[in-house]
């Protein structure tokens, strides 16, 4: 004779934890029907030596910082290995602001290197070195500010160009980075 099945009464007000806790439900019959045939195929061999086996996935991703209008423009683009022309702009513009980074470090090693050539050279041509070294050094300060100033419009051009806002270049405060490269530089004595 079969049991007869005890009522469940609720004692109380379910709590968060046993109202919230996952149940387990059965595989649909779907599930279990496609789980096989992925099975008697992995078996079978059919999913060895696919192409592309081993490599991430390559899929397309709409570029959130494209108007609609203009996804198709760009897709086409990109498919034909293309970019916009503030892409190259960025590029470039990258390119030259490293190497004025360059240029500072480059002139400040050659400065420290000269004074002390100048240092251990012969009395006789000291002053005259030393007055050379001073106008060579201010000279090129005058040109690395001009460059500086080239590229700040530079800068300009690529932020009007640029569609995106968060990849616009803050410009460069030319006076306080020449000024700050100063301080960093050897003190050649003016005489």
């Amino acid at each position: 004779m079969a049991k007869p099945k005890e009522k469940k009464t609720l004692k109380g007000p379910i709590s968060d934890a046993e109202f919230n806790r996952p149940t387990k439900q059965p595989p649909r019959q779907t599930d279990s029907w496609v789980e096989a045939i992925i099975q008697r195929a992995m078996k079978d061999g059919k999913f060895s030596n696919l192409k592309n086996e081993g490599k991430p996935l390559e899929i397309e991703e709409d570029n959130p910082y494209v108007d609609e209008d203009m996804r198709l423009a760009y897709h086409i683009m990109s498919q034909a290995g293309a970019a916009p022309p503030w892409v190259d702009m960025e590029k470039a513009l990258l390119a030259d602001l490293e190497q004025a980074r360059r240029e500072r470090a480059s002139h400040r090693t050659w400065l420290i290197r000269r004074l002390a050539q100048i240092k251990e050279g012969p009395y006789q041509t000291f002053l005259r070195d030393l007055r050379r070294l001073a106008d060579f050094h201010d000279q090129w300060m005058v040109q690395h500010t001009r460059n500086l100033h080239l590229l700040n419009e530079k800068i300009h051009n690529f932020n009007n160009a640029c569609p995106v806002q968060q990849l616009h270049k803050i410009l460069i405060m030319v006076d306080q980075t020449i000024a700050d490269f100063d301080k960093t530089c050897p003190g050649i004595p003016r005489v």
